[in-house]
């Protein structure tokens, strides 16, 4: 199992070093290795999707400037980078290199790259079609995940939704039609494919057609598991797990679901998908920080899908530890840190055990999700293991009682907002409250997802979501009350009136 895993993840680090910003869609594959010789066994498959999270997890500093360092908790450190302080001042630039999503197309191609080719692997008698199926539908959810991103974060992107095509066509600036192979565009061609972007609808329904399709095809106890690729076993030795909570299952392909109809108004939906999470422990108080803390399979019972990180394998500074280190000789940059009046707010309950999700060291306040240990001390300088969760447990209940809130079903909305409080140490809002709660439940629900996802990339895009609920006004609302100068306050507020103002701004042209 250990070689195995050392072959696999090898591939995965040679994949990291081959890629090249200068190549937009370079896969680590496709130039050491040609297709024919890929997909010749079970393993290679395996391997080929390993080069889907190879694309996104050394990426997910920008997961953190896209929906949190736009909001409400989050600031400049003590260091400061221009680039990063436009995303903290919501006045990003079109020459932000943190806007290049090149690495979003990374992982589309390879997905692309996955569902053209896993035809050749034939079934035989060790693996029958249904073990196939699901390697369909892990690179269909990957490519629905990619996109959900890119549709909620921009405004003008292009879509590749070809299932199987190895080929897009597009204009080029001189007004050529060209055929290109996915795999091979340049910054050249994504140039002249940002120019026409598709429209939000198309991409909404691509995201929700691949996430039908990884439905039906990923089914409850996926191969990968059980071959050890990707999930931890009943003895819990270091042996028998490759990535933890990395590649998907039923539930968390459901709780993307339950998101993507949520943004979409179609709470019955997003109600049912969401509650193929709430059978789930969400643990409790004592062992909360446990999520983001120890070996890269902890908190099994929050984690339901992240992006993992291995210091060992890469060798370098986990970029989550750069931004939002104040110790200089643990590689800490102290890009971002929280804001301390907004995180006061928001964590208004002292016993809410989520409270230490900020600290402070050195009496500087520090994001501490990334940094810090359950015992209460740094990680090892340079070597934080952190995972970025994307989807967690708590995301069935938050998103079951919310959308319930909108289609009337106040019963399990309260049980819902009980259950979050009472995994969290908090006290349950008592029964004979219920009837006289009803207009608040919603908003409780949406306070909750503050303090539970706090700092990982989510509150921007809750902010926007509820804009589009008809809480009008919120995120400006929200979002100013980090700026201690009254006038930045007033105008970002004003900016953010706009709904136009909630995207990022793009041009290929300026990415390193």
């Amino acid at each position: 199992m250990k070689n195995r895993w050392n072959i696999l993840w090898g591939m995965l680090v040679t994949a990291l070093l081959l890629s090249s910003c200068n190549d937009f869609f370079d896969v680590d594959l496709k130039d050491a290795v040609e297709e024919d010789e890929i997909y010749t066994s079970y393993t290679d498959l395996n391997a080929v999707a390993y080069s889907f999270y190879a694309a996104l997890a050394p990426e997910v500093h920008k997961f953190l400037l896209w929906g949190s360092a736009r909001a409400d908790m989050v600031t400049n450190g003590s260091e400061e980078d221009a680039y990063v302080t436009q995303f903290v001042n919501n006045d990003v630039t079109a020459d932000n290199p943190y806007t290049n999503y090149a690495f979003l197309y990374k992982a589309i191609a390879r997905c692309n790259q996955q569902l053209k080719n896993l035809y050749k692997v034939q079934p035989n008698e060790f693996a029958e079609q249904d073990y196939l199926d699901q390697f369909y539908g892990e690179a269909y959810f990957m490519r629905a995940l990619c996109y959900f991103w890119l549709v909620r974060t921009f405004k003008n992107f292009p879509l590749l939704e070809e299932d199987v095509a190895s080929t897009v066509t597009y204009v080029s600036s001189e007004g050529d039609t060209i055929q290109a192979r996915t795999l091979s565009l340049s910054n050249e061609d994504i140039r002249s494919i940002a120019l026409q972007p598709a429209e939000e609808q198309e991409v909404w329904s691509l995201i929700q057609s691949d996430l039908n399709r990884a439905l039906e095809l990923v089914r409850t106890n996926p191969q990968w598991t059980a071959d050890g690729y990707g999930a931890m076993s009943e003895d819990n030795s270091e042996d028998n797990y490759v990535l933890g909570k990395l590649r998907p299952t039923p539930t968390s392909i459901s709780l993307l679901a339950a998101e993507v109809a949520m943004w979409l108004g179609q709470y019955e939906k997003a109600a049912g998908y969401a509650s193929a999470g709430t059978q789930l422990s969400l643990g409790n108080e004592s062992d909360w920080s446990t999520q983001f803390t120890g070996s890269i399979t902890s908190g099994a019972t929050y984690k339901q899908f992240s992006l993992a990180y291995l210091y060992s394998d890469a060798f370098e500074t986990n970029c989550l530890q750069e931004f939002t280190s104040c110790v200089e000789t643990d590689g800490g940059r102290y890009l971002l840190m929280p804001v301390m009046s907004v995180y006061n707010q928001v964590y208004d309950e002292v016993e809410d055990c989520r409270r230490i999700s900020a600290v402070r060291i050195d009496r500087q306040p520090v994001i501490w999700k990334y940094i810090g240990m359950e015992n209460g001390e740094m990680r090892e300088p340079y070597e934080s293991d952190a995972s970025f969760p994307l989807i967690k447990t708590a995301d069935a209940y938050l998103w079951e009682g919310i959308a319930s809130c909108r289609i009337g079903d106040y019963a399990t909305a309260f049980r819902d907002l009980n259950a979050i409080r009472d995994a969290r140490g908090l006290g349950r809002y008592d029964e004979s409250e219920y009837n006289g709660m009803k207009d608040q439940l919603e908003e409780l629900l949406f306070k909750e997802r503050a303090r539970e996802n706090a700092y990982e990339g989510r509150r921007w895009y809750d902010l926007m979501l509820m804009e589009r609920m008809g809480y009008t006004g919120i995120l400006g609302e929200e979002v100013s009350k980090k700026y201690t100068d009254p006038t930045q306050a007033a105008e970002v507020k004003a900016k953010l009136a706009n709904s136009d103002a909630w995207y990022l701004p793009i041009e290929p042209d300026n990415w390193n």
